[in-house]
């Protein structure tokens, strides 16, 4: 498929985070790993063959970024749904760490995954979606929010992702309280309060 292309001249990221961009969607697209070196002469912004042929890839800049970040946004569709199970796949070869995570319902409408890695020069967010009928098992669309820079930097914007995707758990969960029987709303509590003693000492460490 063809990819669109389209970043303003004044965008720029140099050839050797673009290939650590191109080799982060590849590991995650196709459950094959290949390093940043393989992309490391691609025209800037242009996807591999290994993508574009058999993929819609886009590219766009984010523009609202803190001094001293360098960020795009790559977007690929028509995507086997098995991908969803595969966003955590670039972690151990481009050596980040886990921020966040979150499975949730698109607004009645399909499926959503997310999950969020940072590293000593990138943070990268992967968010998945699927709709919610259809035959095609090629029809995910994955979202990559690649930003590069100071860690100090890249931190804000961590901390805000990892808070969106908590906010966007309580949202999904807070949607269904008003339905439930008053039983089963007071076992919740329980487990809830259960759930919280578990996670602080985690979250002291």
């Amino acid at each position: 498929m063809n990819a669109a292309l389209s970043l303003p001249s004044t965008f720029i990221l140099s050839p050797a985070q673009w290939a650590i961009v191109w080799a982060a969607v590849h590991v995650i697209v196709t459950g094959e790993w290949r390093p940043a070196s393989e992309f490391a002469d691609l025209p800037a912004c242009e996807p591999p063959e290994s993508l574009s042929d058999s993929f819609d890839v886009s590219t766009a800049p984010i523009l609202q970024t803190p001094p001293g970040i360098e960020a795009v946004c790559v977007t690929v569709r028509d995507v086997d749904r098995e991908c969803l199970n595969q966003l955590w796949l670039a972690d151990k070869h481009l050596d980040l760490a886990p921020l966040a995570r979150a499975g949730m319902p698109r607004d009645g409408d399909g499926w959503e995954q997310a999950v969020g890695m940072t590293g000593a020069e990138l943070s990268l967010f992967v968010e998945g979606s699927v709709p919610e009928y259809s035959d095609d098992e090629s029809d995910a669309t994955l979202t990559f929010h690649c930003r590069f820079g100071d860690r100090e930097a890249r931190a804000p914007s961590d901390r805000e992702l990892t808070d969106r995707l908590n906010a966007n758990l309580l949202t999904a969960l807070r949607s269904n309280l008003p339905d439930l029987p008053t039983n089963q709303t007071q076992a919740l509590a329980a487990s809830l309060r259960s759930l919280a003693a578990e996670i602080e000492p985690t979250a002291a460490s």
